[in-house]
């Protein structure tokens, strides 16, 4: 169990969630946009498209595409 609160426990508690919903997705990608995470943020797109009961909104696009854009700055750099 997490002792304290962190990104990853909150991605390992989102793991265990029976049925993720777009709020639950939006924050997960969200925090992990904040935390520069991008190509983690890719995967869980990856899975969030492949939930079949899951909807896009707003929301997801605007996280998307700012994780999009750290990724290619972090290409960039290297």
């Amino acid at each position: 169990m997490c002792t304290f609160f962190t990104i990853d426990c909150a991605f390992s508690i989102f793991r265990f969630i029976p049925q993720s919903n777009p709020p639950s997705y939006n924050i997960v990608i969200k925090s992990l946009t904040h935390h520069h995470s991008p190509r983690q943020v890719i995967l869980i797109f990856k899975h969030m498209c492949q939930d079949n009961l899951i909807t896009l909104d707003d929301f997801t696009f605007y996280a998307i595409f700012k994780a999009c854009s750290k990724l290619q700055a972090l290409l960039e750099n290297q």
